[in-house]
């Protein structure tokens, strides 16, 4: 009888596929996705009545009209907000940019994309978003936190963030200004809807554990369905169970979890690249150069395939 390869011990089947892929490194399988998270753009409803609007814009050139209709009779018009503070949240966002726009950064071997005309356009579709007031110059400090304050507070019409801001911006003791104003969607993209980078939570096992098999028992244990939906209830995290997403207990807690699977089966992982620390350091030093206006689009990424492709070769 041959030895069982370890990823046999584990539900992959009942995973979301896209999440599999986070812990998985030239089809070799290192981490057990526990739980899992992808953004969503979060509007206010009441602005998209006044923009005449029937749902959530699914493009940038969609959401940018919407911002600019109300501009006409409001003096502070209300905008875009997202994390593009330099730190990993902008290696996350410009990830998302780039695979919103057809393209990636590194491919499946590894080899990097930063200079391609989809990568380009990506980050050139946020900058744009500054050079015309959609996106307020605050944005270039927002981590998570700042930029759900700022939409919370009714400083922003749009917001792209994890899931947790549902619960805080639909409170009711008075500290959310769009309480009962909320809707979920896809991040925006440019032929359609984009793709959000996956966040969350792997499972893996050391390599110098003594109870190597007692560790898959529980890892298999942790991503079990019923296992999932309970700590799911109970913390708020997207699980990475495919089955939960259609669990009704859920459905009631999360409305707006639909929306979430859907961004969570179309997202995409950061790069999986050796040298990661400084993979991500240059792709937030081009990006964050590029969106604060000290760098042109085609020059920033034409330096950063320079620097992964230095990385990428050791």
């Amino acid at each position: 009888m041959g030895r069982r390869a370890p990823q046999d011990g584990f539900p992959l089947d009942e995973l979301i596929p896209s999440t599999v892929v986070t812990g998985t490194y030239f089809d070799k399988l290192y981490g057990v996705p526990f739980t899992t998270n992808a953004q969503s753009l979060f509007s206010r409803t009441d602005l998209l009545e006044k923009a005449g609007l029937d749902g959530p814009p699914e493009t940038f050139e969609e959401m940018y009209a919407a911002i600019e209709t109300p501009q006409e009779d409001d003096p502070e018009p209300l905008g875009f907000g997202s994390q593009y503070s330099k730190y990993e949240g902008l290696t996350v966002q410009t990830s998302s940019l780039v695979a919103s726009a057809g393209g990636e950064l590194f491919d499946d071997q590894g080899e990097p994309h930063a200079d391609s005309s989809e990568a380009i356009m990506g980050l050139q579709a946020v900058r744009d978003g500054f050079d015309k007031g959609y996106i307020p110059q605050e944005a270039l400090t927002y981590k998570e936190e700042e930029s759900r304050q700022a939409y919370q507070d009714g400083r922003l019409a749009f917001l792209q963030n994890w899931p947790y801001v549902w619960a805080l911006g639909q409170a009711e003791d008075g500290s959310s200004k769009v309480n009962g104003k909320m809707v979920a969607s896809l991040v925006p993209g440019f032929d359609g809807p984009g793709s959000t980078t996956l966040g969350g939570l792997n499972l893996a096992i050391s390599a110098f554990a003594k109870n190597k098999g007692t560790a898959v028992d529980f890892i298999a244990f942790m991503v079990d369905a019923a296992q999932q939906k309970d700590w799911g209830l109970a913390t708020s995290q997207a699980p990475a169970n495919a089955g939960v997403y259609e669990d009704q207990e859920m459905l009631d807690a999360f409305p707006f979890l639909p929306q979430l699977k859907e961004a969570i089966d179309q997202g995409s992982d950061r790069p999986a690249v050796v040298n990661y620390g400084d993979v991500t350091q240059a792709i937030q030093e081009a990006a964050y150069g590029r969106l604060s206006g000290e760098t042109e689009a085609e020059a920033a990424m034409t330096r950063l395939q320079t620097r992964l492709g230095e990385l990428a070769e050791g």
